[in-house]
């Protein structure tokens, strides 16, 4: 059971590596490539802050790969720790 239980944790932590280096290559990119990848959303605008803290936002024409539910987070500046692209 312990070889399986530190199997599953290198094998978890290999996968979060992975998907790690893969947002960052995306981040590496500029902006009008990751857009035309569908990975960035250009033109956001500040549409409304609410009182009960809910920020919407708007863009003339959503290509990005992300889809319903329609509140997200932007990752800006970067995609880990505030951190911008290199």
């Amino acid at each position: 059971m312990i070889r399986f239980l530190n199997d599953l944790r290198d094998l978890v932590l290999a996968e979060t590596a992975a998907q790690r280096q893969q947002i960052h290559s995306h981040w590496q990119k500029p902006l009008p490539t990751r857009v035309a990848d569908g990975y960035a959303i250009e033109n956001v605008s500040l549409k409304e802050i609410r009182d009960d803290g809910l920020v919407e936002l708007t863009c003339s024409r959503n290509f990005s790969r992300h889809r319903p539910p329609p509140h997200r987070i932007p990752l800006s500046p970067g995609p880990f720790n505030g951190h911008s692209p290199a």
